[in-house]
């Protein structure tokens, strides 16, 4: 390989960005302690696609059975689903909690880019940390909203199917979100 090859090679490695560093259990415990962290550590642990990390630390046992509210099979095969997984961690990563609710175990997410306003069940671990208590239904519900932003894009590009550069404006599918706190 000659120089102009190695400077490319040099180069293209030094604009990639390094990769996030995914949080230690500790950092996630801290962090779990208040409701709003519960989605950062969420969000980090899908942007650094660590989902059996995820199901362990964010999701929540049910108090009867002591078992988790969704399973680790179900839940990895709805994050690695084939037809969303392109755009599922770009929802995720994109919601905002616009509304906590401690007392009655709610948060409201919401992203209006993917037509998400809802509110989700949250709950104490332990007494201390906080998890989502996502059931089968949020998961096809996530889907559902990747799916209809899939649809979007396809609609508003004359129902082609393009590959976008990464400054590409996406369509929102919804105005602003439900609770109409943010646009």
């Amino acid at each position: 390989m000659g120089r102009g090859g190695v400077l490319f090679l040099f180069l293209l490695g030094a604009c990639q960005s390094a990769p996030e560093p995914v949080p230690t259990r500790d950092e996630m415990r801290a962090k779990l302690k208040d409701p709003r962290g519960l989605l950062e550590v969420f969000q980090k642990l899908v942007r650094t696609e660590q989902h059996a990390v995820a199901w362990e630390f964010c999701l929540a046992v049910d108090p009867v059975t002591k078992e988790k509210v969704i399973g680790k099979e179900a839940y990895q095969l709805a994050m690695t689903n084939e037809l969303v997984r392109p755009v599922l961690p770009r929802l995720l990563t994109g919601l905002e909690a616009h509304a906590v609710d401690e007392k009655g175990g709610k948060m409201r997410l919401c992203n209006p880019e993917f037509g998400v306003s809802r509110d989700f069940e949250i709950r104490l671990f332990l007494r201390r940390l906080w998890t989502f208590a996502f059931t089968p239904e949020d998961l096809d519900y996530f889907r559902d909203r990747a799916l209809a932003w899939v649809r979007k894009q396809v609609e508003m590009a004359g129902h082609r199917h393009h590959v976008y550069p990464p400054d590409w404006k996406y369509s929102k599918v919804l105005p602003q979100c439900g609770c109409k706190k943010h646009g």
